[in-house]
């Protein structure tokens, strides 16, 4: 039956005036050359990622930063809480950081000068950070435009908890106003570290966040030096590209909760106006989207700044004096 069909199917062919030629008869074709030629090695690379820095070097300098920055005693006793929460957990929050007349002042000022931002309407020579696409606008050295916001940027209490935490070589990197008021997602709604060193991240809650208009998520512990962290935190060490928004794969994540990570928990760091969320942005943390309102706050960011010590990305891209 077969035949017969292939017969036919041949004869079409050649009605229609196609010439049949036998496969073996077809000229054969050269062997195409490789499309990337194989490089020499020219320097020693780690087995795993390709890096002059070896998985043991960088093993050793962890363990020698770990040794080296311990956390310290905070200066004002009254603030000694807020560091042995960040030790243990990684976070804290702290309710009516500032009283709520001085919130609405800083809210009533700043909220004025983000929608602008937001807009693209705003003239200053500050540095404006307009992420369209994540609906993310960051406002820098907000205090020169609304100097309401200047006192917090000034509270001894974050220098002090900063200087502790990070074992006295603290230095500020960031100091913006955060706006976000549309429901698109970004890159930040996964769950990423910033830094394979401690860091220090607060937030000022100039309005009410609830789980509606986009806190922060934190997964408690996760700052932690772990078996777990091993390569991500390394590929974030040797600037990898697979490392540079600290990303954690899939299967790594789902362990989290479980086992002898059964301590490392999500919380949404939902607040009231007013509320400061202190957090080490090398655990793991997320950005959530908001569905009603808006989300406005004051942020303030240090690392651990000590010779080589400087993550290596931050050294790369960041000024020496930091973006203020």
């Amino acid at each position: 039956m077969l035949s017969v069909i292939k017969r036919s199917i041949l004869a079409m062919a050649r009605s229609a005036g196609y010439e049949i030629v036998r496969k073996d008869a077809l000229p054969t074709a050269p062997a195409a050359a490789p499309m990337i030629a194989p490089l020499a090695p020219t320097r020693p690379i780690s087995p795993i990622f390709e890096s002059e820095i070896d998985i043991g070097e960088f093993d050793a300098a962890m363990a020698e930063y770990e040794r080296k920055f311990v956390p310290q005693r905070a200066t004002d006793p009254g603030n000694q809480w807020i560091v042995d929460a960040l030790t243990t957990e990684g976070f804290c929050m702290v309710p009516d950081f500032f009283p709520p007349e001085e919130i609405k002042a800083m809210h009533d000022e700043g909220v004025g000068f983000a929608v602008a931002c937001a807009n693209g309407t705003l003239v200053s020579d500050v540095r404006q950070q307009r992420y369209l696409e994540d609906g993310v606008f960051r406002l820098h050295k907000v205090e020169s435009l609304a100097p309401t916001t200047a006192p917090f940027y000034s509270d001894a209490r974050i220098a002090d908890v900063a200087q502790a935490y990070l074992a006295g070589h603290a230095r500020r990197m960031e100091k913006y106003l955060d706006y976000k008021f549309e429901p698109r997602p970004d890159g930040n709604i996964f769950q990423h570290f910033d830094n394979c060193y401690r860091m220090l991240k607060v937030y000022l809650y100039l309005v009410d966040l609830e789980e509606e208009n986009a806190p922060t998520n934190f997964w408690r512990r996760s700052q932690q030096r772990r078996p777990w962290r091993r390569l991500p935190d390394y590929v974030k060490y040797i600037d990898h590209a697979y490392g540079q928004f600290g990303f954690v794969p899939g299967p790594i994540f789902d362990e989290l909760g479980k086992g002898e990570n059964a301590d490392i928990e999500r919380v949404v760091c939902a607040g009231k106006a007013g509320t400061a969320l202190f957090f080490d942005s090398s655990g793991l943390h997320a950005a959530s989207i908001p569905r009603s309102s808006y989300r406005l706050a004051l942020v303030d960011n240090w690392m651990t700044f000590d010779g080589g010590w400087v993550h290596p990305w931050h050294r790369k891209h960041s000024p020496p004096e930091g973006y203020i």
